[in-house]
């Protein structure tokens, strides 16, 4: 479960959500869910947020304007439908630059509009699954083009999820 986190915050958050490859969303056993929220939680609210040139930042400003504006307007639709883990304050950096907290959101389903969307942001939407089939279900239901990583200590599930994405995307 703390190597899955780990996975999860340096996907999620590194480059402060901006890249392609950004973790935005995260489909969860339904057995471990809550588990998991306990233990991403204190680990996003300690990621430090701040100028790009300081070696303690994992959170730096966001591209642009219309970039910080797009991700504000995710976050208050998350706020807005979604349970929030973690609501991340940029303090007194609001005066200095784009900068966007990170923000959790729980009890996300798969055909959300915070889900459907490319935040390309430091926000993450955790989907609960009821077992394997429907977090493979759920995760085929995202939007297309994304990269997708398994995190599973059972050698034929990561393998049969492995062949499901490698089928999908020579789809």
């Amino acid at each position: 479960l703390d190597e899955a986190v780990t996975g999860v915050l340096q996907s999620a958050f590194g480059y402060s959500g901006q890249k392609c490859s950004a973790c935005s969303r995260v489909v969860v056993h339904g057995a471990i869910y809550e588990a998991f929220l306990e233990r991403l939680r204190p680990a996003v609210e300690a990621l430090s947020v701040g100028p790009a040139e300081d070696p303690g930042t994992v959170i730096g400003p966001v591209i642009d304007e219309e970039s910080w504006k797009r991700i504000n307007d995710c976050v208050a639709l998350g706020i807005e439908e979604h349970r929030l883990v973690v609501n991340g304050d940029v303090k007194n950096l609001a005066k200095e630059g784009l900068f966007v907290a990170p923000h959790v959101f729980a009890d996300v389903p798969a055909d959300a509009r915070l889900a459907q969307q490319e935040i390309f942001g430091p926000v993450l939407c955790v989907i609960r699954a009821k077992n394997f089939d429907e977090a493979i279900d759920i995760a085929k239901k995202l939007v297309a083009e994304r990269d997708a990583a398994n995190a599973d200590n059972e050698a034929l599930r990561a393998e049969r999820a492995a062949a499901v994405a490698e089928r999908d995307a020579a789809v």
